[in-house]
């Protein structure tokens, strides 16, 4: 019987993480209208710890402010869908966005994470459609 309780706990201990789609869409979306509304100052308790240590806000503002200057305010946005992947033993949930803006189309994808039993963002890639 103890044997049986310690392979249940290790099958246990190995399942992947099945995340809530529209608990992620949530936090996007908030970053998304921070984004939009220009309130870069609020962004950093949206990424995770890793996403803030690969590289600091103020170059992730510049880069965001940057990105506004070549295609335009953000007019609005569209989910376009999710994908739930496992890397390195950790589950992460990429939500894709259509976003309008005044001069052109954007793609972005965000990688969202569990972490210390928060949604965090961890990667945000923007393409042109």
């Amino acid at each position: 019987m103890r044997k049986l309780f310690f392979i249940l706990l290790l099958f246990a201990g190995c399942a992947h993480q099945q995340m809530d789609v529209q608990t992620a869409k949530s936090k996007v979306e908030q970053l998304l209208e921070l984004i939009k509304s220009h309130q870069y100052d609020k962004m950093e308790e949206f990424y995770s710890a890793s996403f803030t240590e690969s590289e600091p806000m103020d170059v992730k503002t510049e880069k965001l402010k940057q990105i506004e200057k070549a295609s335009g305010e953000m007019s609005s946005y569209e989910f376009m869908g999710s994908e739930q992947k496992e890397r390195d033993n950790e589950t992460i949930l990429y939500l894709k966005y259509k976003v309008k803006c005044s001069k052109t189309n954007l793609t972005e994808t965000f990688g969202v994470i569990m972490e210390e039993g928060k949604y965090k963002i961890t990667s945000h890639e923007i393409t042109n459609m």
